[in-house]
């Protein structure tokens, strides 16, 4: 019973003196919606190896996916360069479009943001989507980014400690986190931290 009080407290504690809140978050999809059930049945025509990972597609919870590309383009072969392709102009399209609804949402200007992280999974990109949104969308040239890849289904719950890790960091800083998992979705959650007198 000990253990437990001394644990609760100790979590109120840590919470008291994290001063890193969320200000805004915003989603957007890309323009084609299918319906789980046909992304079920596409799956099982196009990977009748992978049976026994069936199951997920009736026990996720999930019911409906968003894709760039009509489903038609997913069903015929193209070049890595091809799917690159389609990735930096979805990718880069929906990064823009959370960060305005983010800004707007948490009354802040463009030219407020200090630093962006930015998780994807599934495309690269050289520049990083977030350098190219730099110059799309004008801001400062001090933004300091950190673009991560590679940490698979964990990348979110990375990107978003990052992100937190570095508002607590700056006085008074408002950071940027943007997920893209490839043709999913992207969710951008922004921080400010507030230490000190006066916030």
């Amino acid at each position: 019973m000990l253990d437990v009080v001394r644990s609760a407290a100790h979590r109120r504690a840590v919470a008291a003196t994290f001063d890193v809140e969320i200000l805004s978050l915003a989603t957007a999809n890309p323009p084609f919606r299918l319906a789980q059930s046909e992304a079920a049945f596409r799956a099982k025509q196009l990977f009748p190896h992978l049976r026994k990972l069936w199951p997920l597609y009736e026990n996720t919870g999930i019911e409906f996916r968003y894709n760039c590309e009509p489903i038609e383009w997913y069903l015929r072969p193209h070049s890595w360069e091809e799917r690159t392709q389609s990735f930096h102009r979805h990718a880069l399209d929906l990064l823009e479009q959370v960060t305005v609804k983010a800004t707007e949402a948490a009354g802040v200007g463009l030219d407020a943001i200090d630093m962006i992280v930015t998780n994807t999974i599934t495309g690269l990109a050289i520049p990083s989507l977030d350098a190219m949104l730099l110059n799309r969308l004008k801001l400062p040239p001090t933004v300091e980014r950190l673009p991560m890849f590679g940490l698979g289904c964990g990348a979110g719950v990375a990107g978003l400690a990052r992100a937190a890790r570095l508002a607590h960091a700056k006085d008074g800083a408002h950071v940027f986190w943007a997920a893209y998992p490839g043709e999913r979705r992207m969710v951008l959650a922004k921080y400010r931290a507030h230490h000190g007198l006066g916030h």
